[in-house]
Parts: structure tokens; sequence; C-alpha cells
């Protein structure tokens, strides 16, 4: 047999988990992770893991380098904890370019393998659909949207409810999304594409401020973003 062994740990070797508490929990109020996208992937909290081809663009506002680009063959990709199991808020602006098809092109996925994808938000020709992949699965949405004209987004789901805000009105709904999503292995997820699935399913078009939470958010706080703007500082929603 063979003998006792020994280690050194080494101080300048980076330890990310204990760098960055976004990847060990979410935030006191829920917060997974957020950004203004002013340029880039920044995450006010949250890890961003990878940041392909993106570029800063004008946002809703007209301000310039104030929101984020994707080009049809970039994306930015969040690492987290875990994906939220039961309750949870995707909220984000978009701005679809190019034309339309008949290809997925993802705003937001958290796919991690064939059949496990707890939520996927993307374009189909001008349509946006959102789903659960897994699970007993889940499908919201076919709504048209205007490409060339900024969008909000909000997805709430809170146990086997789920709902769909455009522009902060409640657009379609469902009451009988998977309770749970435990058997998830998801711990990524990604703007503009595919976190890791080798065909992309890019996005063409521009996104704006986007937060995710572990909670479901009230018709009124999405009304509420909607018409003021992400808070992302600490206790802020």
């Amino acid at each position: 047999q063979e003998g006792p062994r020994s280690f050194v740990l080494r101080e300048e070797v980076e330890n990310r988990y204990l760098q960055n508490p976004a990847l060990v929990q979410y935030r006191e109020d829920g917060l997974v992770a957020g950004s203004y996208l002013n340029g880039d992937g920044n995450p006010v909290y949250g890890f961003l893991e990878h940041e392909a081809s993106v570029a800063a663009a004008e946002d809703r506002h007209g301000n310039p380098g104030a929101a984020v680009a994707f080009a049809g063959n970039g994306m930015l990709r969040y690492q987290t904890p875990s994906f939220p199991h039961t309750d949870y808020t995707l909220m984000l602006w978009a701005y679809p370019e190019g034309n339309p098809d008949g290809a997925s092109k993802q705003l937001f996925s958290a796919w991690a393998r064939n059949m496990d994808d707890p939520l996927r938000v993307f374009l189909r020709n001008d349509a946006l659909y959102v789903g659960i992949e897994g699970s007993s699965g889940a499908n919201l949405g076919g709504i048209p949207i205007p490409f060339e004209q900024w969008t909000h987004i909000a997805v709430v789901k809170a146990g086997r409810s789920m709902e769909l805000f455009l522009n902060g009105v409640l657009r379609a709904e469902m009451d009988h999304a998977p309770q749970s999503l435990r058997a998830t292995q998801s711990e990524h997820f990604a703007l503009g594409a595919n976190p890791f699935f080798p065909g992309g399913e890019h996005y063409t078009g521009r996104l704006d401020e986007f937060a995710l939470y572990d909670r479901p958010l009230s018709d009124d706080s999405i009304r509420e973003v909607y018409e003021r703007g992400l808070e992302l500082e600490d206790g802020a929603e």
C-alpha cells in the first residue's frame, strides 16, 4: 500500500469561488446575476465566465456604448451556484436586428445537456418563445415582437405558474409548468446564444439591462422595472 501523501496550498493560485460569492450563493435579495450591460457583460452581481464577439452599442435611451450588440456569433456566459429550481424571474431589454427566419435565436438559455434547459427565451421568425426543456416541459409565446425596436421581456415562474410579460403587460401564462427543476444540471446561462450547444443558436441584435432572480416578482414590480429601469445595487430590485 502507498504511504501518506502531503500537499501544499499555493496562495498565489486564484480561487475564484472564494473571490466571487456569486459562485457560491445568490445575493440576499435573491439576485442570481444581473448587469446593466453598459457596453460589456460585467455584472453588478454574478460571475461572467466567458465573453465572445460582442460590442458596445447604443442603448434604448440613445446613449452610445451603453448596451451590448450581438452580431450572430457571440455570447455572454455566466456561471451560477445552480439554476433556480422552483421559482425565478428573468428580465431584459431586447432589440432584434437582421432578417427573421426559422432558426432558433437564443436571447437567454440555461442549456446544460440534451433535454435539460430550465429556461430558454428565443426568437423564431419574428415571434418570441419561452420554454423549459426537460422534466414535464413548458412552452409559452409565439408572440410577434418588432425588429429594430426595444422590447422589455420578463418571465416569471412561481411553482407551476409561468408568465410572460412584454413591456410590462402580461401577454401569456400557463399553470402547468414543472413544479420543480431539481433534476437540472444547469450551472450556467448565456445571453445571445445557447451556452454549450455547438450549433450556437446565436442571436443578432442588442440587449440591455438584465437580471435573474430566484424568486417571482410581482406584476407591479415588473411594470416598475419596465417604466423606470433596473436598480441592481444591493437591496434594490
